[in-house]
């Protein structure tokens, strides 16, 4: 099979090669990518339904300036438009709609990106939110913002804890609280239309909660992009502690 291939430098000093089939080749499995399939190269096919994706870091669109940290299947990488300073996101380097449609081998780089981030968010004694919105998205994105500990438990402290199972494909909002509380609920078809993409955002800009409801849409606080690039420069040297060897 045809490759074409591009080297995307991290800026944790590890070089990882993206080996992208032709976009007519619909392939997306280890025997079909031969030796590039190791360790240290995370291989990915973009059709071209996949193309347009803002989160594969295959895709020459990806806003690399944003990148945090790179893993073989996950990477952190600062929003546009951030809510607070340490706003940051986990995605998937494979193209992956939600966390119910992960492979498992995906979501424990996932589990170990949010162990590490709660770590450094708790030495600096800070609480962290983690949520995801399965609604109108192409491409896994789990949002991580924080609160100061002792404003953040006495607002949460009452809600209850909710367990459900969702099957891929159903569209759903999960949250999980700095209590160890994770609050899950599926959206019903006739209220896809009506739900607002961005709930998750106006919840947490909330006066009660990071008081920035200027911030709710992300698209009324982006940055320049020298800005966005130091603010990541800044992330990068706040998780560096943190981040794998």
């Amino acid at each position: 099979m045809p490759y074409r291939c591009l080297v995307f430098q991290s800026m944790v000093n590890r070089r990882l090669r993206f080996c992208i089939p032709y976009e007519n080749s619909q392939y997306h499995t280890r025997s079909n990518y031969g030796p590039f399939y190791n360790e240290y190269c995370a291989v990915m096919c973009l059709p071209r339904e996949q193309a347009a994706c803002w989160f594969c870091l295959g895709n020459p669109q990806v806003k690399k300036h944003l990148v945090v940290s790179v893993n073989t299947q996950a990477y952190l990488a600062l929003p546009r438009g951030p809510l607070v300073e340490d706003h940051i996101l986990v995605l998937t380097v494979g193209h992956h709609r939600s966390w119910t449609s992960c492979p498992d081998y995906v979501r424990v780089e996932i589990e170990d990106y949010k162990s590490r981030l709660k770590k450094m968010f708790a030495d600096q004694g800070k609480a962290m939110i983690a949520f995801e919105r399965n609604l109108k998205t192409q491409h896994y994105q789990l949002q991580v913002s924080f609160q100061i500990l002792s404003d953040l438990f006495s607002l949460l402290y009452d809600i209850s804890l909710i367990r459900s199972i969702c099957h891929p494909g159903v569209p759903y909002f999960y949250v999980e609280l700095p209590t160890g509380e994770r609050l899950f609920g599926a959206i019903k078809k006739d209220r896809i239309n009506s739900c607002d993409i961005q709930f998750g955002r106006y919840v947490l800009s909330d006066p009660r909660i990071l008081n920035c409801p200027d911030k709710a849409d992300w698209r009324n606080c982006t940055d320049e992009l020298e800005m966005e690039t130091k603010l990541t420069a800044m992330m990068r040297d706040k998780f560096a502690p943190y981040d794998i060897d």
